[in-house]
């Protein structure tokens, strides 16, 4: 009787001295409110004269986004669809990253100039679309 309650004393002890399971803390999010707050400023700078953007702070790609949509009326405003520019700026390093152009018709009808770019590269329209849209939701 006193050999089986020493091996249940050792029992006890030896589960009660086992090694913990490591737990790792929820990892911190980065502090995107400030870099938020500072690409809003950032933003405001850059397109102090214009309006038509919007701009986000992109946790994914750690970066201050712009993106702007422009519609200047062509030579035949009113009887025509103006030029329509949407593009992707970064903000900091004032840049071009995207971006959609489409020109008002010709006499035709339809449209006869529409170009579409990711880093000065000519692509197709709609990749440009959700590259534009990615970076903002991202």
């Amino acid at each position: 009787m006193i050999a089986a309650c020493i091996i249940l004393a050792a029992a006890v002890l030896s589960f009660a001295q086992a090694p913990t399971k490591k737990t790792t803390p929820a990892q911190a999010k980065p502090d995107t409110w400030q870099k938020s707050k500072d690409c809003a400023a950032q933003a405001e700078k850059v397109m102090k004269d214009k309006t038509g953007f919007t701009n986000h702070y992109s946790p994914k790609y750690n970066r201050c986004f712009i993106s702007e949509l422009t519609r200047t009326p062509g030579e035949r405003a009113g009887k025509d669809y103006p030029e329509t520019v949407n593009q992707l700026i970064d903000a900091f390093e004032r840049t071009t990253l995207a971006q959609w152009v489409s020109k008002y018709p010709n006499s035709e009808g339809p449209l006869n100039g529409v170009s579409c770019h990711i880093d000065y590269q000519p692509t197709e329209c709609a990749r440009v679309a959700r590259f534009i849209a990615e970076h903002m939701e991202n």
